[in-house]
């Protein structure tokens, strides 16, 4: 008896690894489902409450600002099971608040309002913590939110390698996934840890900040100004968690930080100059030519005066892999475009040894890794996926190997580009530039030299940066005659 009793409970099992994600599906899914099977990848199967959809409402950015994004992005509560090679490795149940279940929204900003198919970025949120990479340490990794990343795998994984290659805090951990959403085989996609607080993601105490110089804070319910072009956004505390104590500390501190810029001294001792450092390496590698959406995030680990601001992790690798002979755009972005243009030489004495003890070798490195991961099964899979995502949203992805050749090749010259960029960053060691600003109310322009000493608008030349009255900026070029 006790022998039918443990073959009924397996059939019964059995059966529910393949009855429950399969029910429903139509004939050319099921083809699709049986085709993921083989791959030995998860397949993430969402079951959405009444089979619908989340929605967004599309937004341009207003005048003056850059972007555009998404809102009004809709949660859907849901039940989501993962199975691999044949066995439910993960069950959410059906959705009950703060019980079982998840929910899954849109995400993102032009990488959803530029896809046109039903296919979109998501975020999903588990009402009880789980590591869905199985990592084997649920203490240590379980979380409740996770990411779905779309397109840029391939970008991705060796976006990524130059993270952990060059030494950043934290890089997230990713895997590939098929998603089958209500029944519908939706395509491969990346499942990867999102950008948080908690002790395996960014370890920062409870009296630490995370936020992001943001390009989309306009889309945002709350920020926090800067005297640059875009404003700063909060991640932990949330915006609606932060205390008034809080916001004044946040606040007094990035005031203190961005006019350290234009003082002769003293840089080093409220940034960590040496994770600013790694962190524009990380782009000035790849190229990137999206610098506003690169997602520039930032942490100020506690109180304390000793806790410097630091750059966590280079995150967003969709607009990468595209600068030719010149910096990635983000090089001339931000606070970088000062910290080559400011009298303290202590960013660029920290940019330019980290090339020579670091960097020069480093894309060697990177195109071995990329090499040994092109023979592993990784690939193969990766490559069958593509063939099964062409087939499904018509589109003419190139193959995986394809792909990730192209990049490798980018690397070998990138590491002759580099190599010629860093003879002319030598030679000019500091650059001549003079900032302005304009004021808000008046529009009666002031000048200001690079050390913020004001000089004669006539003798003005460089930037000018019009603050504008709800918060929006607008840059201009002014050249003297």
């Amino acid at each position: 008896m006790t022998i039918w009793r443990r073959y009924i409970r397996c059939l019964l099992c059995v059966m529910a690894v393949y009855a429950l994600p399969v029910n429903g599906m139509s004939k050319e899914d099921s083809i699709f489902n049986e085709r993921c099977k083989h791959l030995d990848w998860p397949i993430l199967y969402i079951v959405t409450r009444d089979s619908v959809l989340p929605t967004f409402t599309r937004v341009e950015a207003p005048e003056g600002c850059d972007g555009i994004g998404i809102t009004n992005n809709e949660k859907v509560p849901g039940r989501m099971v993962i199975v691999l090679k044949n066995d439910t490795v993960y069950d959410s149940g059906e959705y009950k608040k703060d019980t079982a279940g998840m929910t899954i929204r849109v995400r993102g900003n032009s990488s959803a309002y530029y896809t046109y198919t039903d296919k979109k970025p998501y975020k999903i949120k588990l009402e009880k913590k789980c590591d869905l990479l199985f990592r084997g340490n649920e203490n240590l990794y379980a979380d409740k939110d996770w990411v779905l990343l779309r397109h840029a795998l391939c970008e991705t994984l060796v976006g990524n390698m130059v993270n952990r290659a060059i030494g950043m805090e934290w890089t997230p951990a990713e895997q590939p996934v098929f998603v089958f959403l209500n029944d519908s085989y939706w395509g491969v996609y990346m499942l990867t840890e999102n950008v948080k607080r908690s002790k395996c993601r960014v370890d920062i105490d409870k009296d630490g900040y995370l936020f992001e110089y943001d390009a989309y804070w306009w889309n945002e319910d709350f920020h926090i100004e800067s005297r640059y072009y875009y404003n700063y956004t909060l991640k932990y505390p949330a915006s609606d968690e932060i205390s008034a104590a809080q916001l004044d500390y946040l606040t007094a501190h990035l005031q203190t930080v961005e006019s350290v810029f234009h003082e002769p001294e003293g840089l080093d001792s409220v940034i960590d100059i040496h994770s600013y450092a790694r962190w524009l390496w990380v782009h000035d590698i790849i190229g990137t030519r999206d610098g506003g959406g690169s997602n520039m995030y930032l942490v100020k680990k506690d109180e304390s005066p000793e806790s410097k601001q630091a750059m966590i992790c280079a995150w967003d690798f969709d607009g990468s892999y595209a600068k030719k002979g010149q910096w990635s755009a983000v090089h001339d972005l931000w606070w970088f475009w000062w910290f080559f243009n400011i009298p303290q030489k202590l960013f660029v004495n920290e940019y330019i040894r980290l090339y020579d003890t670091q960097v020069v070798n480093l894309f060697d490195k990177l195109v071995y890794s990329i090499d040994s991961l092109m023979e592993t099964p990784l690939v193969a899979a990766l490559d069958s996926a593509y063939v099964m995502e062409n087939q499904r949203w018509s589109e003419k992805n190139k193959s995986a190997s394809y792909q990730l050749q192209t990049l490798r090749n980018y690397l070998l010259n990138r590491k002759t580009e580099v190599a010629s960029l860093m003879d002319d960053l030598r030679a000019n060691y500091v650059y001549e530039a003079v900032p302005m600003v304009i004021d808000a109310e008046t529009y009666e322009s002031r000048a200001f030299d690079i050390l913020g000493r004001p000089i004669p608008e006539t003798t003005a030349s460089g930037f000018v940066i019009i603050r504008k009255s709800d918060g929006t900026s607008t840059k201009q070029i002014r050249i003297r005659n």
